[in-house]
C-alpha cells in the first residue's frame, strides 16, 4: 500500500512554477508560504522545489484561507506549522538521478540568461542583489536559473526601462504577495499601475516629439546633399542648417555655429 502511495506521489510531482501556474500565484509567494512554515516541498541537492500531491493539497487550502481573508499566521495554527529545521539537509526527491542533468531541469547559467535577455551579467547580479531573483547554486558555486528567474529578470528589465527605479520596481514585485487579501493587493497595486500608466503616456509624447525634431533635421540636412562648400559658418553663411538652429536640438547638435 506504502508504495503504490509513494508511486502516486511520484507520478504527481511538480515544479514551482508549474505549481505557481496551478494555484494562479507567483513563485515567491510559493517560497514566502515555505519560509512561514506552511509548506515543504522535497529539494534536489541543487536546491529544485518539487511539489508531491500532499503539497499541493495543502497549498489549495490555503489559497482558499487566504481568499477568505485569513492571516497567514492563523493559516499556520490551523493546518499546522511544518518543522523545517535549519540545519537539514533536502529532502530526497524521487528518481533524483534522472534530474542530474541541469538542461532537464530546464536550468540557465548566468552568462546564457544575459545573452538571452540582451543584457550584462553584471546587471544581472546587480538584480539579484536587490532581491529579484534567488538563483539556485551548482555545488561549485555556479548560479544556475529557473524559466521563472529568467522571466522574472525579462520583466524587472522591461518595466525598468520606463525610468522606474528599480527599489520601485521591487517594492511593486512585493505588494501583493504582502497582501492578506485580493482587495488590500488591488489598493496597493492599482495607484502605482495608474502611475505608470501616466509615466508611459509622458514617454510617448517625448518620444513624438523627438520624431518631429528629427523629421525637420533630416529635411534641413537634405538641402546640402548637392552643396560644395566648407559645412561651416565662414565656409557657406547662407546655410539652411545655420539659419534654423533654433527650429531643432538636433539641428544645433549637428551643427553648432561656435564651432565654424
Amino acid at each position: 500500500m506504502d508504495g503504490q502511495k509513494n508511486r502516486y506521489k511520484m507520478a504527481h510531482l511538480m515544479k514551482i512554477g508549474e505549481v505557481a501556474a496551478r494555484f494562479g500565484v507567483t513563485t515567491r509567494t510559493l517560497r514566502h508560504y515555505e519560509e512561514k512554515g506552511l509548506i515543504k516541498p522535497a529539494k534536489s541537492p541543487k536546491g529544485t522545489r518539487h511539489f508531491d500531491s500532499e503539497q499541493q493539497d495543502r497549498i489549495e487550502k490555503i489559497q482558499q484561507l487566504v481568499c477568505e481573508g485569513v492571516k497567514l499566521e492563523a493559516i499556520r495554527d490551523r493546518l499546522g506549522a511544518l518543522d523545517i529545521p535549519d540545519s537539514a539537509g533536502p529532502a530526497p526527491v524521487p528518481g533524483e538521478a534522472l534530474l542530474e542533468d541541469r538542461k532537464k531541469l530546464g536550468l540557465t547559467k548566468i552568462g546564457e540568461v544575459a545573452d538571452r535577455l540582451n543584457t550584462t551579467v553584471r546587471t544581472l547580479r546587480f538584480y539579484e542583489e536587490l532581491g529579484f531573483v534567488t538563483p539556485k547554486r551548482t555545488p561549485k558555486g555556479t548560479r544556475v536559473y529557473s524559466e521563472d528567474d529568467v522571466a522574472l529578470f525579462d520583466a524587472a528589465l522591461g518595466v525598468s526601462a520606463l525610468g522606474l527605479k528599480l527599489e520601485e520596481l521591487r517594492d511593486l514585485s512585493r505588494r501583493r504577495e504582502s497582501s492578506a487579501t485580493g482587495s488590500e493587493a488591488s489598493g496597493k497595486v492599482l495607484p502605482e499601475l495608474e502611475r505608470l500608466r501616466h509615466l508611459v503616456r509622458d514617454r510617448i509624447t517625448e518620444y513624438l516629439d523627438l520624431e518631429r525634431e528629427i523629421e525637420r533635421a533630416d529635411m534641413l540636412v537634405r538641402q546640402c546633399e548637392n552643396c560644395k562648400n566648407k559645412p561651416s559658418r565662414k565656409g557657406c553663411p547662407t546655410c539652411p542648417m545655420e539659419q534654423n538652429l533654433d527650429r531643432s536640438r538636433l539641428v544645433r547638435l549637428i551643427w553648432d555655429a561656435d564651432r565654424g
